[in-house]
This record gives C-alpha cells, structure tokens and sequence, in this order.
C-alpha cells in the first residue's frame, strides 16, 4: 500500500481528484452523442444509468474492501484511465445491432451484455478512485468536493468546444491520457513511472492502430447511410456538438432529365436526415416545370403548402430549422419578400454558406433570405417581427443532448409556450405550419395556447392534411392556420 502523503501533497491531490472528475462526467456526456450516432438515441439514455451504476458500485467496492486489501491511489486511476482509453476499440469490436436483434437473439444480447460491461468498467473505476481517495482524507472532505464538483461541471462543459474540432474517438484517447495523468499526480513516487509509460503507450498505440482505433463504426445501416459510407460516398463528416453530420453523395435515381442525384445528410448516422438538391437558383423556370420537377427539388412536396397560400403577395417567412434548404426554395418560389431562416446545427449552415452553397443555388446568400445559428423558440423571443408564414419541417432532433426521444415525448418546439409565442408572432391571416408523425397531441396543445390568448372558435383555424394523400413513402401530417378543418 502506498505511503500516506503529507500534507505538502495537497496540490497533487486535489488537481489529481479534479481530472478524475472531469473526464469521468466528459466520457459520461460524449457516449450519450456516440450512441445517438452508432446505434440510436433511445439507448443513449442507458450510458446515464450505467456511469450512475458503476459510480455507486466503485464506491461500495471500496468500502466493502476497509482499510485492508485497499489499493493504492494511483491503481483506480489507472484502471480508469485504461477502460477509458479502450472504449473506441471495444465500440467497434463488439458488434451489438438492433436491426439483428430479432434474427439473433441469443447472440445479440450476449453482445449486449459485453457492451453494458465496457460502458460500467470506467465508471466502476472512477468510482472506486474518487472513494478512495475521499475515505482516505475525511478531515478535508469539504475541499476535496469542492475539486470534485468543480471537475465535474468543467468536464460537462468543455465538450461542447472540443467535439467539433477532435471528434469523439480523439476524446476518447484524450480523457484516457488525462486519466493517466491524474494517476500520476496521485501516485506516490516508487509507481509514477509506472503511469507515466502508460500515458506513453496510450499516445502511440493508437497512431499504430489507425483506423481501427480512431474511427467509430456505426452499427446499425440508418437510413442506408452506413451502406453509402462503405460504398465510399461519405464526402464530410463532423460531429457538432447538437448533432452529428455527415455528407453523402447520392447519384441519380431515375432516367428523368431532372434527376441530377443529390446530397443526402445524414443526422447521427441516419436517425434523421435532409438533402441538398442541385439547384441552378433559376426560380421563374423551377415554377414553370414545378409538376415535372418537384421530386427532385423538394423531400416533401408538402413543403410547399403554406408558401403556396401567400403565393405573390410578398411574404415574410420564418423557418425553424433551415436545413438544407428546401422550406427557403419554397419560400422564394412564390415570391417572399424576407425569410429568417433559423437553424440549430452550426455545421448546416456552414456547409449551406460555404462549400455546398453554389450546389443548392446560393439560397442562403439570397438579398432576401437572413440565416442564423440558434435556437427557434430563442429567436422568437428575443424578436419583435411578425411573419405572414412560420413554418417548421420535420424539426424534431434525433440528439438525446437536444430533445426527447419518441414521437410522443415531451419537444421543446411543440409545448403550449411554444405555440403561444408562435400565434403572437404571426401577422393577421398569417400561416403557421407543423408536420409531425404524430399529430393529435400537436393539435391539442395548440388548442390549449390558442384559448390562453384569449381566442376562441380554434377549429376553424386549423387544417389536418395526411401525408399519404400525396402518395408520401410514410405518414406525415400538417396542420395550417387560417384554412377550414379538414381530414383526409
């Protein structure tokens, strides 16, 4: 066991408690965005309920050893530091996929039971380190926590600025070094050198390995999207830090002369997706073709619809979330005299506005057309405009960090305030228009913001409008103010 440190070996202690923090609760935040990607966001939520687990269960292993048999600082940290370290490669060969779950069911849930084990080991650990070092220094309980809350919020924190720019494998490795680094600051001084050649070797290691370390697989084939990335047609990738982004070529489908292919997006590896369209930005000829070419310029021809209503009349439009682009097409087609366009992931912008921007027509570099980064409801409120069109497209974000999962799960864009805010920021006759797979709920809680400002008479105002009567692949609805209820 090691030698008690004095109290000269405050310092080490306390930074060393501090990084343990940080990365356990930054590995914590980063598996729920790697789950949303290579598997799906509904089991996102489990990396919440095993880091919780394997905390507890490091800390009751730490009291069940006592004071005998206990290890010595450094090795928890290690081991942490380690498991951590391992996480991207073990992702990767541990091949558990929902689409196979119900073909193989015995060996699917014995690669489950293998992933929930490599999701508890460095929690487990840190558990057992943070324990361990709080049992060993009861009189200085208060400060040691206070290094240990601050480490946690720093390490939730400073994933937002690092995704982008290292992506999650290269995190991955980096929590694993600063681990290593945290075991050396409490090691005493006859077994640092022992986790300083760790660090080393986690450095190199990977640089050896290539890409079957510093490249997550997705498991399941979303949308075709890991299909289309085998085939070779990933043409960019990043992982913003509200979604995951990854650009696909599509080629041509069909024979028709107005089939060109197109840039399918993919959201978190295919949970969600979105299309840049080649557009020449000619809009007298797309309308004069429209009937010929609307399957080639917009994903839902239903996209349409609420510009459609204030064809000609010059407009203002408000699109919560931007994407790629299609709902401001629509917008400029009939003749809109300004859209704010609002988007959620920085990186779709950028692509609209850089490199992909000639491709779709310069639709964001339009003199009528203002895009922005942030959050609709956000933008709303801190705005003073009315519009004539609000229109939100299939808006409902895949990211276990941004939204509920579920179609009926509580959306940040659909809840009573929301719709209040809507209503007040839309001009007389104005249109509001939300397509959802599940719209009854939508309906009802429009209806409940409609009566708290006072109006009455809501069924006249609304229009319910099924998708399939439009020959769409699944169900998909909208609803539209200022139109006569209707059902199809």
């Amino acid at each position: 066991m090691a030698v008690p440190r004095s109290s000269a070996d405050r310092p080490a202690i306390s930074i060393g408690l501090f990084l343990v923090s940080l990365t356990a609760l930054l590995i914590e935040v980063l598996l729920t965005r790697i789950f949303d990607v290579i598997l799906t966001p509904h089991l996102a939520f489990m990396v919440i309920t095993c880091a919780m687990f394997g905390l507890a269960l490091g800390g009751l292993f730490d009291v069940a050893l006592g004071t005998r048999g206990r290890p010595a600082l450094d090795r928890p940290g290690q081991c942490f530091a380690l498991a951590t370290w391992a996480l991207s490669v073990l992702l990767n060969h541990i091949p558990f996929s929902l689409d196979r779950l119900g073909r193989q069911p015995f060996l699917q849930s014995t690669y489950f039971l293998l992933l929930y084990l490599v999701l508890v080991a460095p929690f487990f650990f840190a558990g057992l380190c943070l324990c361990r070092i709080f049992s060993s220094r009861p009189a200085e309980i208060q400060r040691l926590y206070g290094w240990d809350l601050i480490g946690a919020a720093v390490g939730a924190a400073v994933l937002i600025p690092l995704l982008p720019r290292l992506g999650p494998e290269r995190l991955l490795l980096l929590g694993g070094i600063v681990g290593l680094v945290a075991s050396v600051l409490l090691a005493d001084r006859r077994s640092w050198l022992l986790s300083a050649g760790l660090a080393i070797a986690a450095i190199v290691v990977p640089r050896a390995l290539g890409d079957r370390y510093l490249t997550l697989s997705l498991h399941d084939n979303k949308r075709n999207a890991r299909r289309a990335i085998e085939a070779g047609r990933l043409e960019f990738l990043r992982w913003d830090a509200v979604s995951t982004i990854a650009v696909l070529d599509q080629p041509r489908a069909t024979s028709s002369p107005f089939d060109h292919g197109r840039k399918h997006i993919a959201y978190d590896g295919g949970t969600q997706s979105s299309d840049f369209f080649p557009f020449d930005g000619d809009f007298t000829t797309l309308r004069r073709d429209l009937t010929q070419r609307v399957a080639f310029q917009f994903w839902r021809r239903s996209v349409l619809a609420s510009h459609y209503l204030r064809r000609d009349t010059g407009h203002t439009a408000l699109i919560i979330g931007g994407a790629g682009g299609q709902e401001t097409k629509a917008t400029l087609l009939y003749g809109a005299s300004h859209v704010d366009t609002v988007e959620m992931v920085g990186t779709m912008v950028e692509l609209a506005t850089g490199p992909y921007s000639t491709y779709i027509g310069r639709l964001f570099q339009h003199p009528r057309v203002a895009p922005h980064v942030g959050e609709g409801r956000s933008f709303l409120r801190a705005s003073r405009a009315t519009y004539d069109v609000i229109q939100i497209f299939s808006n409902y974000t895949s990211s276990s960090l941004a939204s509920g999962s579920g179609a009926l799960a509580p959306d940040y864009l659909l809840t009573t305030d929301a719709y209040t805010e809507y209503f007040a920021h839309l001009k007389a006759n104005g249109v509001l228009q939300i397509n959802h797979v599940a719209y009854p709920r939508m309906i009802a809680t429009a209806a409940t913001a409609w009566s708290a400002l006072g109006r009455d008479n809501f069924r006249s105002h609304v229009l319910v409008h099924d998708g399939l009567a439009l020959c769409e692949p699944y169900h998909q609805s909208n609803t539209c103010g200022r139109v006569r209820p209707t059902h199809r």
